[in-house]
């Protein structure tokens, strides 16, 4: 019978440390959460402005149930009120986890670039789709693109590779849909 007692008190303090540790957590991100939001649109912005040049202003547009579900938003770019194209922010899934990355679409629906946001694939395997070598691949183009085929993967990283054409196909078929285009 004691035993039961002890076990019942060592329970309730692993609860109490729990509970204690969880309202503590979230606590600190509702304090966090709009600096956290604030850096994430700075590096959306960033990474949208290094695609897009000039005096640019970036709208965010309308997303369809038609969409592939790594686009997470879509991001219409302006300069002087004149559409430029679009941006849009997609996470396929990689080997690891989901590859973040912005595909910058010009009013053409030509790819004008790539860039990646956040990844946490293999250091020096995976993570070499983050280069410029690999990621220049898709630029200036209007196509399926398919590792092996149009697309040179990693060595080593094909899964990668794979994830990030997919993350650009499913960006250049957002344009497709919200630009109203027929294949």
């Amino acid at each position: 019978m004691g035993s039961f007692k002890y076990f019942a008190r060592i329970a309730g303090v692993l609860f109490a440390v729990c509970t204690i540790t969880a309202l503590l957590l979230g606590a600190v991100y509702g304090l966090t959460k709009d600096t956290i939001d604030q850096n994430n649109s700075k590096v959306m912005k960033d990474s949208i402005s290094s695609i897009f040049e000039g005096d640019i202003l970036i709208k965010e547009a309308i997303v369809t149930e038609e969409l592939d579900a790594s686009v997470k938003e879509i991001y219409l770019v302006t300069e002087n009120e004149e559409a430029v194209g679009y941006a849009v922010h997609v996470a396929p899934l990689g080997f690891k986890a989901e590859i973040e990355m912005i595909v910058g679409i010009g009013i053409n629906g030509e790819c004008k670039s790539v860039r990646i946001i956040s990844l946490s694939e293999t250091p020096g395997l995976g993570s070499k789709v983050s280069e410029k070598d690999f990621l220049s691949q898709f630029e200036g183009k209007n196509e399926k693109f398919t590792v092996k085929e149009n697309i040179t993967p990693i060595a080593s990283a094909t899964i990668s590779s794979k994830a990030v054409s997919a993350g650009v196909n499913a960006a250049m078929d957002a344009y497709k849909v919200v630009e109203g285009v027929k294949d």
